[in-house]
């Protein structure tokens, strides 16, 4: 079949064993294993296309809801483009094959038990690169340091993905539904479990565990695994706890300002570490330091939506 280059169809695969493979399926049903197979969460990236081009969209705490901690108040939020974004986290196994080993020996040990196991203790400077190397999202845009895991991924595979914005997240985890969660039923025990991971997975000789392999609960409406549980992402924004919706652009929000006042980046999404329900809700916001790599923060990538001229 064919496609119009700037409306690609909904799926793309990207083969991190034979970097000159792209391809593109137009449902989950037409891939020839199942999306949630062990080779599409270490041998593959798939990504999503999310329909976003011209959708405008609450973002933020529904005005049902009290927000939590550091969370926005609702606004309209728009976008101009649609935009790819991998159904799992990034795992131990995809890492393995794009970035040149391991950082820490509790990889060593994750390799030995669960290679589509999300990857963590990874800080938002290691994976792109930091201000004082010259990278500062949104000043220098989607600039990485080259030898960044992100830029390592991008020279594997030859697209140029990335951290999503946080309203790229939230949109994508909200997958239509304005509700605190995904599914569109209350914030219950019993209604987070069917969607998210949010106790430790055990690891033999370590009192506190790790994450879980990606694809163990429900997916959102657009075939998103995990994005309320598991791992926490991190997210490109510069973000702040007095920071209002006022504080925000409406159309393809980047976030705050990058001013010497605002020094904490964005993460999105609940994660096996804190099982308490409201971090498990689509509106979940918290903001630390780009330097922090804690075993329950990991990350998710976005592309554009656009086919690469190397698609097979």
């Amino acid at each position: 079949s064919a496609w119009s280059t700037n409306a690609p169809p909904d799926y793309m695969a990207v083969s991190l064993v034979d970097p000159d493979v792209v391809r593109y399926y137009v449902s989950d049903e037409a891939f020839p294993l199942p999306v949630t197979s062990f080779v599409y969460r270490t041998e593959w990236l798939v990504m999503r296309r999310i329909p976003a081009a011209g959708v405008s969209w609450h973002m933020g705490t529904p005005e049902n809801a009290a927000p939590v901690r550091e969370e926005v108040a609702s606004h309209v939020v728009s976008f101009t483009e649609d935009y790819y974004m991998g159904i799992f986290e990034y795992t131990a196994g995809q890492w393995w094959r794009t970035c040149n080993g391991v950082p820490t020996s509790l990889y060593d040990q994750l390799y030995k038990e669960a290679l589509d196991t999300p990857c963590c203790t990874l800080s938002y400077n290691y994976l792109r690169g930091s201000v004082d190397e010259g990278i500062n999202w949104p000043t220098t845009g989607h600039a990485v340091k080259s030898d960044s895991p992100i830029g390592l991924i991008r020279s594997r595979i030859g697209v140029e993905v990335d951290l999503p914005t946080e309203a790229q997240w939230e949109y994508a985890c909200r997958a239509g539904c304005g509700e605190s969660l995904y599914t569109g039923k209350p914030v219950t025990e019993e209604n987070i479990s069917e969607i998210a991971c949010i106790t430790p997975r055990p690891l033999e000789g370590d009192s506190i565990g790790v994450g879980w392999p990606g694809g163990l609960r429900k997916a959102n409406a657009w075939g998103l695994y995990d994005m309320c549980g598991n791992q926490q992402e991190w997210c490109l924004d510069w973000g702040d706890e007095s920071a209002t919706a006022q504080d925000y652009s409406n159309e393809d929000p980047k976030g705050l300002p990058a001013t010497s006042s605002v020094s904490k980046r964005v993460r999105r999404g609940g994660s096996w570490l804190e099982s308490f329900s409201y971090n498990c809700r689509s509106a979940f916001r918290v903001c630390s330091s780009p330097s922090n790599n804690w075993r329950n923060l990991g990350f998710r990538l976005v592309a554009p939506c656009r086919v690469p001229l190397k698609a097979k």
